[in-house]
């Protein structure tokens, strides 16, 4: 299956601060990360957007959340799925953030 682009689009810049410098944070992790790739599930983020601990999405639960509720409203919109109960994006990931 071929790999779809992020829903953040094609830009290559930070999505919070707009640094040129970014790294791609996979919005799911572990085991639903190759989903995650595969489905565009991705923002670029800045290295301190991205590790830093405190205001990083790595340790700010919060922006994490974010980024979890966002990226569904993104992708399922990207797909053309209009589900009350959000069965598509669960059967895909497991779990529904909106």
């Amino acid at each position: 299956m071929a790999k779809k682009p992020s829903v953040y689009g094609p830009e290559k810049v930070c999505y919070i601060c707009k640094s040129p410098y970014v790294e791609i944070h996979h919005i799911w992790q572990s085991d639903r990360r190759v989903i995650a790739d595969r489905e565009g599930l991705t923002v670029p983020l800045c290295h301190f957007h991205h590790q830093d601990p405190r205001y990083g999405v790595h340790g700010d639960a919060k922006l994490r959340e974010f980024f979890r509720k966002d990226a569904q409203r993104r992708w399922e919109e990207r797909e053309g799925i209009d589900e009350p109960n959000h069965e598509t994006f669960i059967a895909l990931i497991g779990e529904n953030y909106l």
